[in-house]
């Protein structure tokens, strides 16, 4: 199909850009200490909050491997997309289908890092969800374009 010539860069453009969006909230008894994007979690950032007595305390939050690689794949989806691979359909739906899966892996990961503090809970935000929804467009789009119309002779 011609459509997924440019729809699938475009989504995996969107895709890219839904990195810059808040993706995890980081709530503690119940009130919102922490925000971050899916930039943040693959290069890492320092977290300053009120310590009390006016003083302010300074955490650097480590890059997740776990975003880095699904960065990754995210833009190699891209570049390759872009390119005039015989398969690319193919290739376009086990790109989307690791990224989806390394999606819900970083949820799994990053819940289970919170359970080691009880007060601490995580919620998940649009772009993190819609970055999700954007994979799976991706993989139905492409799954469409390999099926091949079927010549009906009348």
């Amino acid at each position: 199909m011609q459509h997924t010539n440019k729809l699938t860069p475009a989504l995996f453009i969107v895709s890219i850009l839904l990195f810059f969006l808040p993706w995890i909230h980081v709530d503690c008894g119940g009130q919102t200490v922490a925000s971050f994007s899916g930039l943040e979690l693959v290069t890492g950032t320092t977290v300053v909050s009120d310590a009390g007595f006016g003083q302010v305390k300074k955490e650097k939050v480590d890059p997740e491997a776990v975003a880095i690689i699904l960065a990754f794949i995210t833009v190699a989806g891209l570049v390759l997309s872009l390119s005039k691979l015989k398969e690319k359909d193919k290739i376009m739906i086990a790109a989307s289908a690791l990224c989806l899966l390394l999606g819900i892996i970083l949820q799994i990961k990053l819940n289970g890092d919170a359970k080691k503090n009880e007060l601490i809970t995580l919620s998940y935000q649009f772009g993190y969800w819609l970055n999700l929804v954007v994979y799976l467009l991706i993989i139905a789009l492409n799954f469409m374009a390999m099926k091949k119309p079927v010549d009906v002779k009348t």
